[in-house]
C-alpha cells in the first residue's frame, strides 16, 4: 500500500514538472509581447489622473507573471 503512495506521488511530480516546464514556455513566449502591451499601456494613461498609479502596476506584470513560475516551481519541488 505505501509503495503504490509514493509511486502516484512521484507521477505528481512528474506531470507537475512537465506542466510548469509547459507554463515556462509560453510565459517565455508572450513575455516580449506583453511588454510591448505594457508600454502602449502606459503611454495612453498619460492624461490621466491616476496615470502614474496604473503605469506602475503595468509596468509590474511581467515581473508577477516570472514570480507566480519560480513560486509555483518551488512547490513543486518541496512536494507540499
Amino acid at each position: 500500500m505505501r509503495k503504490a503512495i509514493n509511486s502516484k506521488q512521484g507521477q505528481v511530480i512528474i506531470v507537475s514538472l512537465l506542466m510548469f516546464f509547459a507554463a515556462l514556455i509560453v510565459v517565455t513566449t508572450l513575455l516580449e509581447p506583453i511588454i510591448q502591451f505594457v508600454d502602449i499601456g502606459v503611454n495612453s494613461t498619460n492624461s490621466s489622473v491616476h496615470g502614474d498609479l496604473i503605469a506602475t502596476l503595468l509596468n509590474y506584470i511581467p515581473f508577477f507573471m516570472v514570480l507566480v513560475l519560480i513560486i509555483s516551481l518551488f512547490l513543486i519541488i518541496s512536494a507540499r
